[in-house]
Protein backbone atom coordinates (compact mmCIF):
# COMPACT_ATOMS: atom_id res chain seq x y z
CA UNK A 1 0.00 0.00 0.00
CA UNK A 2 1.64 3.52 -0.85
CA UNK A 3 1.78 6.29 1.40
CA UNK A 4 -0.25 8.25 -0.39
CA UNK A 5 -3.14 6.01 -0.16
CA UNK A 6 -3.34 5.40 3.48
CA UNK A 7 -3.32 9.03 3.79
CA UNK A 8 -6.53 9.20 2.10
CA UNK A 9 -8.22 6.21 2.82
CA UNK A 10 -6.88 5.72 6.78
CA UNK A 11 -9.19 8.34 8.25
CA UNK A 12 -12.28 7.07 6.05
CA UNK A 13 -11.53 3.41 7.55
CA UNK A 14 -10.82 4.70 11.02
CA UNK A 15 -14.45 6.44 11.16
CA UNK A 16 -16.35 3.21 9.36
CA UNK A 17 -14.40 1.23 11.91
CA UNK A 18 -15.66 3.14 14.64
CA UNK A 19 -18.76 3.56 13.23
CA UNK A 20 -19.36 -0.42 13.30
CA UNK A 21 -18.20 -0.54 16.76
CA UNK A 22 -21.24 1.92 18.09
CA UNK A 23 -23.45 -0.16 16.01
CA UNK A 24 -22.65 -3.38 17.27
CA UNK A 25 -22.54 -2.03 20.83
CA UNK A 26 -26.28 -0.20 20.84
CA UNK A 27 -27.48 -3.80 18.93
CA UNK A 28 -25.56 -5.77 21.80
CA UNK A 29 -27.19 -3.35 24.11
CA UNK A 30 -30.83 -3.94 23.20
CA UNK A 31 -30.55 -7.48 22.95
CA UNK A 32 -29.41 -7.78 26.84
CA UNK A 33 -32.01 -5.47 27.36
CA UNK A 34 -34.54 -7.21 25.55
CA UNK A 35 -32.73 -11.13 27.42
CA UNK A 36 -32.40 -9.32 30.82
CA UNK A 37 -36.66 -8.74 30.49
CA UNK A 38 -37.78 -12.19 29.51
CA UNK A 39 -35.67 -13.70 31.91
CA UNK A 40 -37.33 -12.35 34.92
CA UNK A 41 -40.76 -14.04 36.58
CA UNK A 42 -42.58 -12.07 39.25
CA UNK A 43 -45.92 -12.00 40.85
CA UNK A 44 -47.90 -9.15 42.39
CA UNK A 45 -51.14 -6.91 42.53
CA UNK A 46 -51.23 -3.73 41.15
CA UNK A 47 -51.53 -1.16 44.04
CA UNK A 48 -51.72 2.25 41.60
CA UNK A 49 -52.34 3.00 38.35
CA UNK A 50 -50.84 6.09 37.18
CA UNK A 51 -50.65 8.22 33.91
CA UNK A 52 -48.66 11.07 32.68
CA UNK A 53 -48.71 13.04 29.69
CA UNK A 54 -45.30 14.41 28.56
CA UNK A 55 -44.49 17.39 26.11
CA UNK A 56 -41.79 18.40 24.42
CA UNK A 57 -40.30 21.66 23.15
CA UNK A 58 -42.15 21.39 19.89
CA UNK A 59 -45.54 20.89 21.59
CA UNK A 60 -45.86 17.03 20.87
CA UNK A 61 -47.66 14.75 23.89
CA UNK A 62 -46.55 11.78 24.68
CA UNK A 63 -49.14 9.34 26.81
CA UNK A 64 -47.10 7.29 29.62
CA UNK A 65 -49.15 5.06 31.46
CA UNK A 66 -47.85 2.70 34.31
CA UNK A 67 -48.65 0.12 37.20
CA UNK A 68 -47.03 0.11 40.62
CA UNK A 69 -46.85 -3.36 41.55
CA UNK A 70 -46.57 -4.94 44.48
CA UNK A 71 -44.82 -8.12 44.27
CA UNK A 72 -45.38 -11.13 46.41
CA UNK A 73 -41.43 -10.54 48.06
CA UNK A 74 -42.87 -7.39 49.50
CA UNK A 75 -40.86 -5.40 46.86
CA UNK A 76 -43.01 -2.93 44.44
CA UNK A 77 -42.21 -2.38 40.70
CA UNK A 78 -43.50 0.39 38.21
CA UNK A 79 -44.31 -1.40 34.87
CA UNK A 80 -44.84 0.48 32.01
CA UNK A 81 -48.17 -0.94 29.80
CA UNK A 82 -49.32 0.13 26.85
CA UNK A 83 -52.68 2.05 27.30
CA UNK A 84 -55.35 -0.88 25.93
CA UNK A 85 -54.01 -3.14 29.02
CA UNK A 86 -54.15 0.02 31.33
CA UNK A 87 -57.71 0.58 31.02
CA UNK A 88 -57.92 -3.72 31.04
CA UNK A 89 -56.71 -3.75 34.29
CA UNK A 90 -57.80 -2.04 37.67
CA UNK A 91 -56.24 -1.41 41.07
CA UNK A 92 -56.55 -4.66 42.87
CA UNK A 93 -55.93 -6.86 40.38
CA UNK A 94 -52.97 -9.48 40.34
CA UNK A 95 -50.47 -9.62 37.49
CA UNK A 96 -48.21 -12.84 36.63
CA UNK A 97 -45.25 -12.12 34.61
CA UNK A 98 -43.97 -15.61 33.51
CA UNK A 99 -40.48 -16.53 32.55
CA UNK A 100 -39.28 -16.07 28.47
CA UNK A 101 -42.63 -13.32 28.16
CA UNK A 102 -42.13 -9.33 27.89
CA UNK A 103 -45.26 -8.51 29.06
CA UNK A 104 -47.74 -10.00 32.55
CA UNK A 105 -50.99 -10.96 32.23
CA UNK A 106 -53.67 -10.82 34.49
CA UNK A 107 -54.39 -14.35 36.72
Amino acid sequence: MQPESLVVFGPMILFGLCCLVLTLAFIFLIIYLIKKGKDQAWTGIVVAKKFNKSTDMDDNTQDNYYFEVKLDDGKTRKIAVSSKFYNEIAEGDKLKKEKGKLWPTKI
